[in-house]
């Protein structure tokens, strides 16, 4: 079983895999729209016009993907990040996990009524 931490460690490096994929698949295309692009300088061939937009979509979409997995990524990092670093707090200190307020048993009754305001 794994940890939350070993769990999104985990996570990124499948996303980092995917985004590797991702990347090389847009080289390629580029590659063959270059190609293409040469080919249809010197021959007016309908099929090459309509195979270009197929890979110029193919393309966009494969750039659109590499820029959400790269924000989910780092969306998984900061979390972790922000996990850890709330991992480490004191328990007698007042802090805040996603917007809610957690105090402990030992928390100074001026801290909550700071925390009230």
């Amino acid at each position: 079983m794994f940890t939350p931490q070993e769990s999104t460690e985990t996570l990124i490096k499948n996303i980092d895999v995917e985004i590797d994929s991702a990347a090389r698949y847009a080289m390629n295309l580029r590659q063959t729209i270059v190609l293409l692009e040469d080919l249809q300088a010197n021959f007016a061939q309908p099929l090459l016009v309509e195979q270009l937009a197929v890979f110029r979509r193919n393309l966009a979409i494969a750039e659109k993907q590499i820029v959400e997995m790269e924000m989910r990524k780092n969306t998984l990092i900061e979390k972790s990040e922000q996990a850890n670093s709330n991992q480490n707090l004191s328990p007698s200190v007042a802090y805040r996990v996603n917007n809610f307020p957690v105090f402990s048993a030992k928390t100074d009754p001026t801290e909550l009524q700071e925390a009230a305001q």
